[in-house]
């Protein structure tokens, strides 16, 4: 899992100072994870994974359908909404 992190982190050009300035999210928690000694918390995945613009199964699994499935259903439900 934090190997999936790690590759979009480098994708991105991101570091994990990062990730936690902007999730508010400790560097120490990220660093726990990097060393395998905790899995963050689903409120802190879910943080994560909205930072880096993919899903919490994606970041998890590497797998993107649902990311993908709920990226079409956004742009539809935007499509929708008439524009002012």
């Amino acid at each position: 899992m934090y190997e999936i992190y790690q590759r979009l982190l480098d994708e991105k050009g991101l570091k994990n100072a990062d990730v936690a300035r902007a999730t508010g999210i400790s560097n120490m928690t990220l660093s726990d994870w990097k060393r395998g000694k905790s899995v963050p918390k689903s409120d802190k995945m879910r943080k994560i994974a909205e930072y880096l613009n993919v899903s919490v199964d994606y970041l998890m699994t590497g797998n993107e359908v649902e990311f993908i499935v709920e990226t079409a259903k956004k742009d539809v439900l935007l499509a929708a909404i008439p524009s002012r």
